[in-house]
């Protein structure tokens, strides 16, 4: 139990926030790793980059609507391109 009132102790609550969003973001790799085609390109705390078929961008889209969308929360799409180049962390 935490006690907040400890003198010996410091409790960082971000680091709270950040692993709620990895756990976030592992769960929903999990979920769009069940499409054959799909590919994890990169991942941080507040992005996703996949690849995935032309042919099968549709369906994926359709099958994760509860997921990506405009509200608030959700996956936003800021891109969909032909090609992608991730050369380091955080660098693409």
């Amino acid at each position: 139990m935490i006690n907040l009132e400890a003198n010996e102790s410091i409790y960082s609550l971000s680091s709270q926030i950040v692993a709620n969003s990895r756990i976030k973001i592992i769960q929903t790799i999990e979920k769009f790793l069940t499409h054959n085609s799909v590919e994890i390109c990169y991942s941080n705390v507040d992005s996703l980059h996949i690849s995935i078929l032309k042919s099968e961008v549709t369906a994926f889209l359709s099958k994760h609507k509860d997921i990506i969308s405009d509200k608030l929360g959700d996956l936003k799409i800021e891109s969909i391109s032909d090609r992608g180049y991730w050369f380091d962390i955080g660098r693409y």
